[in-house]
């Protein structure tokens, strides 16, 4: 995914995004520290499919967006950025 310095993209980061990952991970303050680099899979015991489940079903509310099994892949979870990505074109669909 091609990464642009989108400023929805950064708002939704600094202020949704920890609001939608805090209740799924309860990792207390790391969350907080996360960062766009911060990798996904692989590298957060935390993040399993349960995770991914519980965090797709939390932004389509919120976002008005609605997450077909074929949008969903590994390389989404990259890292917190390219979630982001995904979240951002899907509400710009």
């Amino acid at each position: 995914m091609k990464r642009t310095n989108d400023i929805g993209t950064s708002r939704m980061f600094a202020t949704d995004f920890t609001q939608v990952l805090s209740p799924v991970f309860v990792f207390g303050e790391r969350v907080v520290t996360m960062s766009a680099e911060t990798e996904l899979l692989r590298s957060l015991p935390e993040f399993d499919s349960m995770a991914v489940g519980s965090i797709l079903s939390a932004l389509e509310e919120p976002y008005g967006i609605a997450i077909e099994d074929d949008d969903i892949n590994a390389e989404i979870f990259t890292t917190v950025y390219t979630l982001i990505q995904f979240i951002a074109a899907k509400t710009a669909a």
